[in-house]
């Protein structure tokens, strides 16, 4: 990639990632106390760094590496990306907890891996998924405050 495309990606990859990050920050107002502090930490962060790769990028390109094109292929890539928006739109509907489960599963059996499962792995890999989404629902609601959907299917 030429310098002047690798200066245009990250300028433009920049200014959009302080654009989320500033939209993170305003829906943090939307929780409570310290619900608010994760948010607010990555949000804050997003500008800083963003604003960080833009302002290197402008005074001294030479720190930032060129971007090179992605290898391997994009179908693992693609279906980790369809598999992640699915599990976010199914987040109101189905709730954190089987959405999570769900989504975990799916990406698990879906995108491939180097190697193939074995029994006992696939049940380890399962059950610590499920014990890390339960640890990061109970932190998340218990501690922080934060209000994650809860579902309306049932």
């Amino acid at each position: 990639m030429t310098s002047k495309s690798t200066l245009f990606a990250n300028v433009g990859s920049g200014a959009v990632m302080m654009l989320f990050g500033t939209y993170v920050v305003f829906e943090a107002q939307k929780f409570d106390g310290v619900g608010a502090s994760m948010p607010l930490f990555v949000g804050f962060g997003l500008i800083a760094f963003s604003a960080l790769l833009i302002v290197v990028s402008v005074v001294k390109a030479s720190l930032v590496g060129a971007i090179a094109p992605p290898t391997g292929s994009m179908k693992p890539r693609l279906a980790l990306t369809v598999l992640m928006a699915l599990w976010v739109l199914a987040l109101p509907y189905a709730g954190f907890i089987l959405s999570s489960i769900v989504a975990f599963g799916l990406i698990t059996a879906i995108v491939p891996r180097h190697e193939s499962w074995s029994v006992k792995g696939l049940l380890s890999h399962f059950v610590g998924g499920v014990a890390v989404i339960l640890a990061f629902w109970y932190v998340l609601t218990a501690h922080l405050n934060v209000p994650l959907p809860a579902g309306q299917l049932f």
